[in-house]
């Protein structure tokens, strides 16, 4: 049996180098778990007001509230940016709108702006791909129009998910 050390502070642990499993444990119960659902941005942010993001050299969100912030631009993007449409379509008019909703909860450089649409671009394509994926899955077995009538976001019309769909589909064909 073989030990590894561990320093944490002035403290030493003494720990075993394979993993340790009980006699009753199996892996099935980690299977039975259902998996992550989207992040939902219900955070209280009244006791603190507007908080400052801080960002690395590259532009990054960083910091204490980084991780907040990258779940509020996708729940930003997933709520204001409909499934039907393209990113590149959206108008100056709709961007400015989003970028003060989002600067009326976090305090955010200008400079930062560009790359805040390019992180919530990406979290809505990455959505939207995983809707459209999940739709046509379902498609298979009860149709199309159930299918989008099951899985839409509650922002759009259940018919528009299913043109898009069909649309989509028809691309990558």
């Amino acid at each position: 049996m073989e030990f590894l050390i561990i320093h944490i502070g002035n403290h030493i642990l003494p720990t075993l180098n394979s993993p340790i499993r009980c006699e009753n444990e199996t892996t099935s119960d980690y299977s039975k778990r259902p998996p992550r659902g989207k992040a939902k941005g219900d955070k209280d942010f009244k006791n603190k007001g507007r908080v400052e993001v801080q960002f690395n050299v590259r532009g990054q969100p960083d910091g204490e509230y980084a991780a907040g912030f990258s779940s509020f631009l996708g729940v930003t993007a997933r709520e204001f940016v409909p499934l039907t449409t393209e990113w590149k379509n959206l108008t100056d008019l709709y961007k400015r709108q989003i970028w003060e909703h989002i600067t009326r909860k976090y305090i955010v450089p200008e400079i930062c702006k560009r790359n805040v649409f390019c992180k919530m671009m990406k979290l809505w394509r990455d959505y939207r791909s995983l809707t459209m994926k999940e739709v046509m899955q379902q498609a298979e077995s009860v149709g199309l129009p159930r299918a989008a009538a099951l899985l839409k976001p509650d922002n759009i019309d259940s018919m528009e998910v299913a043109g898009f769909c069909k649309i989509q589909n028809d691309r990558s064909i």
